[in-house]
C-alpha cells in the first residue's frame, strides 16, 4: 500500500512540475497574434509582418466585451494576392465605426490609419455573435495593417 502511495505521489508531483514549466514557457514565449486573429476569425494575415508594432485594448470586462486595436508593419508592400478580398472604395461608414472605436481607446492620432491616404479595407462580422466585428485597413504608403476588434 505505501508503495503504491509514493508511486501516487511521484506522478503528481512530475504533473505539477510539467505545468509550472509549461505556464512559464507560455508567459514568456511571445505570442503571435496573427495566431488569435485565425482563431477568432478564421482570417489569416499576410505572415511578412515585420513586427506588431502597436496594441492597445480596452479594460476587460466581465463578459469579454470591448476593443482590441492592433497595427503590423510590413516588410514590404502587399500583393493583391494578399488583399485580394479587400475593398478598395472609400468607405466613410467604416471610416466613422473606427474613428469612434479609436477616440474610445484614446489612441493618438499618429497611431491611427490615415484615412486621406488610399486604403484598403474588409470587414467582418462574427458568425456566431454578429455584435462582433472585425475590421482590417491596409494602407500601401505605410505599410501598415490596421486591426480593429469589437466584442458586444
Amino acid at each position: 500500500m505505501k508503495n503504491n502511495s509514493s508511486k501516487i505521489n511521484i506522478i503528481g508531483l512530475s504533473l505539477i512540475v510539467i505545468m509550472i514549466v509549461f505556464i512559464l514557457i507560455l508567459s514568456i514565449w511571445p505570442i503571435d497574434y496573427g495566431i488569435i486573429i485565425k482563431i477568432n476569425w478564421g482570417i489569416s494575415l499576410p505572415r511578412s509582418y515585420r513586427e506588431e508594432s502597436y496594441f492597445v485594448e480596452s479594460e476587460p470586462s466581465v463578459l469579454g466585451d470591448g476593443y482590441r486595436y492592433h497595427v503590423f508593419d510590413y516588410k514590404k508592400e502587399l500583393n493583391q494576392e494578399d488583399i485580394g478580398k479587400f475593398n478598395s472604395e472609400k468607405n466613410e461608414e467604416i471610416e466613422n465605426n473606427i474613428e469612434e472605436i479609436l477616440n474610445y481607446l484614446k489612441i493618438d492620432h499618429e497611431k491611427r490609419p490615415n484615412f486621406s491616404e488610399k486604403y484598403y479595407w474588409y470587414t467582418k462580422t462574427d458568425n456566431i455573435d454578429s455584435h462582433d466585428k472585425l475590421y482590417i485597413i491596409y494602407i500601401p504608403k505605410y505599410n501598415k495593417l490596421y486591426v480593429i476588434e469589437e466584442f458586444m
